[in-house]
């Protein structure tokens, strides 16, 4: 990955209002100590982005309360598709629409687990981050947006993930 591609793209999302950080390349955990509380500025990029880093977005109120709703197995992204209002998603070739980002004011993190102890998914808010396009998973494969890349939908904070219908009213800017 070209050095240059990351900066801007570092560059394009504080722009938005999206708190960013540095990951190292093909890797998904920050490694700075104090991560959580980074407020990096345009004038930061050419320090942290020398070497193709991932691109991690902290979730939550750093980001005007942009948050991830992290699907992390197949069966979550079916319900996604049937339960959840669609809005702007991420992923990678192998796991694609398996981030679906919402606004969602106050909303706390939360982690939900199946009873073998595997992941279903996660609320990334407060304390959290998610790698963002065109940053390199592990495996390799890049982050890709799908659909509308300017649009995703807020979650009322009072809203809870669970079986069942949604609802997501209205629209606002990524």
């Amino acid at each position: 990955m070209d050095v240059r591609i990351q900066g801007h793209a570092a560059h394009r999302y504080l722009q938005s209002g999206v708190a960013v950080i540095p990951v190292p390349h093909r890797r998904k955990e920050p490694v700075h100590k104090g991560w959580q509380d980074m407020c990096l500025t345009q004038e930061d990029v050419a320090i942290y982005w020398t070497d193709s880093q991932n691109i991690g977005a902290l979730t939550g109120e750093p980001s005007g309360w942009r948050v991830d709703v992290d699907l992390d197995c197949h069966e979550a992204v079916v319900a996604a598709e049937r339960f959840l209002t669609g809005t702007l998603s991420s992923g990678r070739a192998a796991k694609e629409h398996s981030h679906w980002w919402y606004r969602a004011h106050s909303i706390e993190s939360e982690s939900f687990k199946d009873v073998d102890g595997s992941m279903i998914l996660e609320i990334r808010a407060n304390g959290r981050q998610t790698l963002l396009p065109p940053s390199v998973h592990p495996s390799g494969e890049s982050y890709v947006w799908h659909g509308a890349h300017e649009v995703i939908l807020p979650l009322r904070s009072a809203t809870r993930v669970r079986v069942g219908g949604l609802s997501f009213p209205g629209g606002c800017v990524w």
